[in-house]
């Protein structure tokens, strides 16, 4: 059915956690930052976590017990990290190759330039996803297949995490209603090439 799946070995790491930051004052600093208002793609080393908001999210990432025993944290290198706003507004929605509509089409992560270069596909040991929503919203379900047949749809709910495995097709089902924001982390163990 799906192109993505000709050479895949079955392996399904998911994991969702609801009221994933504890601090109230960072979440709301989170949702109303001008970070939003900047489709920018941001690169950040491990070894120098900050005070910047891909920084305070891993660093809560890594204060989940047992993680690191479930992702391979030891051997990432670096994190990339970009904001994402959807909505019914966006002229955006396309027919994916399963037949729902999509506000962002599946896909898998992978080291975008390199493949645009050379067609070899590089992918992150893993990905997140965390949604800051600030109204209720309808649809944008993200949609994670774990083979050709069988999928598991998350709905977006304010202070969600998900943990999962982002080589595999991913996207995000049709917004209905309000405004999807969520922030996505993709973790390296070598650093993807980035754009001059």
């Amino acid at each position: 059915m799906l192109g993505f799946f000709g050479k895949w070995k079955l392996v399904l790491l998911l994991i969702i956690i609801d009221n994933f930051l504890q601090d109230e004052k960072a979440l709301r600093a989170i949702s109303s930052s001008p970070f939003w208002r900047d489709p920018a793609y941001y690169w950040h080393l491990m070894s120098g976590l900050d005070n910047g908001i891909g920084s305070y999210l891993v660093s809560r990432i890594l204060e989940i017990p047992h993680i690191m025993e479930i992702f391979p944290f030891s051997r990432v290198l670096g994190f990339e990290y970009w904001p994402t706003v959807l909505s019914n507004d966006d002229d955006i929605t396309e027919v994916g190759e399963d037949g729902d509509l999509y506000a962002l089409d599946l896909h898998v992560d992978k080291d975008e330039n390199l493949a645009r270069a050379t067609g070899e596909y590089v992918y992150p040991l893993f990905g997140a996803l965390v949604y800051f929503l600030d109204e209720e919203i309808e649809g944008g379900n993200l949609k994670f297949y774990k083979d050709a047949h069988t999928y598991k749809e998350i709905e977006p709910k304010n202070n969600r995490l998900i943990v999962f495995d982002s080589s595999k097709p991913h996207g995000v089902l049709e917004v209905k209603k309000g405004l999807r924001k969520s922030i996505a982390i993709n973790f390296w163990e070598n650093q993807p090439h980035l754009e001059e």
